[in-house]
């Protein structure tokens, strides 16, 4: 497994965490283990950034050299490939790191043993396991141990009985059955929630239907935020990318996301590819 250069290890040797991501068994476990750790003690669940942000093919890394100049590494020698600075490295692009401090983000990463801040120009979303990828560390796949007394969030258990997208993209879920619901605030959280969560029973159901559930389940009031909190959706012209707008540039969404957040009131707009180019080019998220 440690003898295919930078960008050439064959997929079907890594696993497919969805769309385009890979990683070798080590670094994914190690992810699921960053993921679970965020989603106990902060009720955030972290997710890769869009496109090949974690293992990257050579073809890949050509074509995003191109695309965002230096803020991407020469192709053949980026982190995402597998090898950085002659050893063994998998690196990931965080999307969402920013939901959390710094500080915790940083001290969550170090103990599920990823390294943080090794690249420049600096990039705090790109974290490196410069373990052994190709080995599962042992204990990967025990629960994290979290002391909820150092945070705020109340503590609760890991694992939920059932969970409801409204027809709008929000989200309620349900800890007991016949138990009381909470809504859950960000839409992109729904695959999040899926996959802590395994065989949780997961419905879409009607804005109505929901509404009424709750009521009978004591549920909370729902979620509404303002359109001016969302972030604007940006579509570009003649292409299928969708992002929404940060403080950084842009970040890239999916369809569904986008369409909840539209349908919540979110301000959406079309530009140009060569404009959405020059906004992607500021320092966000590439590596």
């Amino acid at each position: 497994m440690t003898s295919h250069a930078n960008g050439r290890i064959p997929l079907d040797q890594l696993v497919h965490l969805g769309g385009d991501h890979y990683l070798p068994p080590g670094t994914a476990a190690r992810w699921k283990w960053l993921q679970q750790a965020a989603w106990e003690k902060y009720g955030i669940w972290l997710v890769i950034t869009p496109g090949w942000n974690a293992y990257r093919p050579l073809n890949i890394q050509i074509v995003y050299k191109a695309k965002y100049g230096v803020m991407a590494a020469e192709a053949g020698k980026s982190s995402h490939g597998g090898t950085y600075g002659g050893q063994i490295v998998f690196a990931i692009d965080v999307q969402n790191w920013g939901a959390l401090s710094w500080a915790r983000f940083a001290a969550l990463c170090r103990l599920a043993g990823f390294t943080v801040d090794f690249v420049k120009p600096k990039e705090l979303w790109h974290i490196g396991d410069f373990n052994n990828g190709w080995t599962v560390p042992a204990g990967a796949a025990e629960a994290p141990q979290i002391n909820h007394e150092t945070t705020r969030r109340p503590r609760r258990r890991s694992m939920i009985t059932a969970a409801y997208r409204n027809d709008d993209g929000s989200i309620a879920i349900q800890r007991d059955p016949d138990g009381p619901l909470r809504w859950v605030s960000d839409p992109t959280e729904w695959s999040g929630i899926m996959a802590a969560n395994p065989g949780t029973y997961a419905a879409q159901v009607s804005n109505a239907w929901l509404a009424a559930y709750m009521v009978k389940c004591g549920g909370v009031p729902r979620f509404t935020p303002p359109a001016s909190a969302l972030p604007s959706v940006v579509t570009v012209i003649n292409a299928d990318d969708q992002y929404i707008e940060t403080a950084g540039g842009l970040a890239g969404i999916d369809q569904e996301t986008a369409n909840a957040l539209v349908a919540r009131g979110a301000v959406s707009y079309a530009v140009s590819q060569g404009v959405a180019k020059s906004l992607l080019a500021k320092p966000l998220q590439k590596s």
